[in-house]
């Protein structure tokens, strides 16, 4: 995917997440992924972004119970290409 204007993302659908499947593991999967570009320190870097839709379990300050809303996280982007360590001779 191109890379995005600096400080925006883009959320799809995850088509990995089933739909009608409660399975814990699809559970944990985010209902929406996409990619962002942020400036941190005055370095461009990208990340992936996670968004889940819930649903409010209790009245709070700004949602009432039974409210919809979005919870989401945002990571370092994952890199396949990156060898995991190795350790042939470990010091114990």
């Amino acid at each position: 995917m191109a890379r995005e204007k600096v400080g925006n993302g883009t959320l799809m659908k995850n088509d990995k997440k089933v739909d009608g499947d409660d399975s814990e593991t699809n559970a944990l999967r985010p209902d929406y992924t996409g990619p962002a570009t942020i400036t941190i320190a005055g370095v461009d870097a990208e990340y992936d972004i996670a968004a889940w839709l819930k649903v409010a379990q209790k009245d709070t300050n700004r949602l009432k119970k039974g409210d919809i809303y979005i919870s989401w996280t945002i990571s370092e982007k994952w890199k396949s290409d990156v060898p995991t360590e190795t350790v042939d001779n470990p010091p114990f």
